[in-house]
């Protein structure tokens, strides 16, 4: 649900960027209206329909004795496939944006968030929609689930409601985004409205060059802020609680001063017992939370708790999450330069050739789409070897903490700092056994199928199977490391390649700056 998230705030800001507000209104304000009431009954009817013939199909399956397996992902997938391009038909042919930028916000001034919040409105009815129809699947896998935990003598708590399901789901697929991008263009919305003001007051100047710097680096420090500080926002719209004080917590803050991962607090993550799963937020230290689910804390033994626990500090140590938005912001430096250049392009040929006048335009989309394409799966593929790192630091941490138990370490010993140095070595084939069976676990209380892959995580069976190979294999281990050592540092180096890009476009190339 994340990534339909990010691509329907991106849509919604870029449709609503290109409207022309010197040319008449395409559709009067009760064509729009009906065009939004018509895309929300046919994606009900949609959703309604295919949740329909998944239920029947998965009760057939479960009279045959088979698992649910991989189809309600899929349909889910696409489900949520579907929201977007209705969203986007209503955007760009339904009137919403046109109406939205002419109507819906001040006219002296342009606020960012607030065009932000009613454009992705129409987006958010039609997520609730979607997980109003699915519920009745999601209880029926639910129940499979609760059935396994009990009949292997699992806690389990009863399947929560469709007012629980959609809540949670609005929280933890919705909100966790759009908040803190709704932060950032608020911030954003500040710098536009009184940073003219503030530098002509200080400098006597408005308007020149250096203004277009110094508001440039205002944004991305506003940005940098936002993403520092996400975490206590986040911490709030997630239903979370400190983990009570008993053996597992000081075992875990034990096992964190171990690992010297740093930490504000250890959270109790409340999801209805529906999801076995653990998180880090916060890349510093003193905003950084750590969060265990219910779920798992209740049907997990202790060496899977910190082989998962430690999986999360894997993401940590290894420094997965500035990695991934250093490589994001050097995807959007470089397609940015090369759709700037695209659009340099097209207007000097617009003045000699015909076509291109009235059909340049596909001359950027058809890049764009591309250019998306290929964002999505390198992304993908940059998350999935940066969970199987996470992966094999947990193994790590699982077979050390194991083997100090062997030796009978005394309490004084127990808290010396595990020192995990990437050898083949240190991936023990027991700690790789408690690893796979954590993962196996998460399957079950998740109601994942061991097969099912998604886009930033591997399979379960690929990972288990994975973390095996590397325990039996001499060297490969050592491969794998290096893999990853070399990814980061193409990240490093295409961050610097697109800074220094537009760098000399700002310098060189003219209406590059925005000029």
């Amino acid at each position: 649900m994340q990534l339909t998230v990010i691509l329907a705030v991106m849509l919604a800001m870029l449709v609503g960027y290109g409207v022309d507000l010197d040319a008449p209104p395409s559709l009067g304000w009760h064509q729009v209206v009906s065009a939004l009431a018509g895309v929300l009954f046919i994606a009900w009817a949609m959703f309604r329909w295919s949740s329909q013939r998944l239920l029947k199909y998965l009760v057939r399956q479960e009279e045959s004795e088979e698992g649910p397996g991989r189809l309600p992902g899929r349909v889910e997938l696409g489900m949520r496939a579907l929201n977007l391009a209705a969203f986007v038909m209503l955007l760009i042919y339904g009137g919403w944006a046109d109406w939205v930028v002419r109507y819906c916000q001040p006219r002296q001034v342009e606020i960012l968030v607030i065009r932000a919040v009613i454009l992705i409105g129409p987006f958010v009815l039609l997520e609730l929609l979607r997980l109003w129809c699915f519920y009745p699947v999601n209880r029926h896998i639910r129940e499979h689930v609760v059935f396994g935990q009990l009949s292997m003598g699992l806690a389990a708590r009863p399947v929560w409601s469709r007012g629980q399901y959609m809540l949670f789901n609005v929280r933890h697929g919705v909100l966790i985004l759009l908040l803190p991008i709704l932060c950032m263009l608020a911030l954003q919305d500040v710098i536009s409205v009184f940073g003219p003001w503030l530098y002509g007051a200080v400098t006597g100047r408005t308007g020149d060059r250096t203004y277009e710097v110094v508001s440039n680096v205002a944004s991305g420090g506003a940005i940098v802020m936002v993403f520092v500080l996400a975490p206590f926002i986040l911490r709030l719209v997630w239903q979370t609680r400190a983990l009570p004080s008993g053996p597992l917590r000081r075992k875990l803050e034990s096992f964190c001063r171990r690992l010297s991962l740093r930490h504000r607090d250890i959270l109790l993550w409340d999801t209805y017992s529906a999801v076995g799963n653990a998180a880090v937020m916060g890349v510093w230290g003193k905003v950084r939370y750590v969060l265990l689910s219910d779920a798992l804390i209740e049907n997990m033994p202790d060496e899977q708790i910190e082989a998962v626990f430690g999986h999360e500090a894997g993401h940590v140590r290894y420094w997965h999450i500035p990695f991934l938005v250093g490589f994001v912001a050097a995807s959007s430096l470089l397609a940015g330069a090369v759709m700037e250049g695209l659009l340099q392009l097209r207007d000097q040929l617009a003045e000699h050739v015909s076509w291109v006048a009235a059909w340049g335009d596909w001359m950027l989309i058809l890049p764009a789409g591309l250019l998306g394409i290929g964002w999505l799966l390198l992304f993908g593929w940059v998350s999935r070897r940066f969970e199987r790192q996470a992966d094999v630091y947990g193994a790590m941490a699982a077979g050390a903490l194991a083997e100090q138990a062997d030796n009978n370490e005394s309490d004084d010993e127990s808290e010396k700092p595990l020192r995990l140095v990437e050898t083949d070595k240190t991936l023990s084939q027991y700690g790789a056994a408690v690893m796979a069976a954590a993962l196996r676990r998460i399957a079950l209380l998740n109601g994942v199928a061991m097969e099912a892959r998604s886009w930033r995580h591997s399979s379960i069976s690929s990972r288990m199977k994975f973390l095996q190979g590397l325990a039996q294999e001499p060297g490969a281990l050592g491969r794998f490391m290096r893999l990853v050592v070399r990814v980061k540092v193409g990240i490093i180096l295409a961050l610097a390649a697109g800074i220094v890009v537009w760098v000399l476009m700002y310098k060189y190339v003219p209406g590059a700056a925005g000029e």
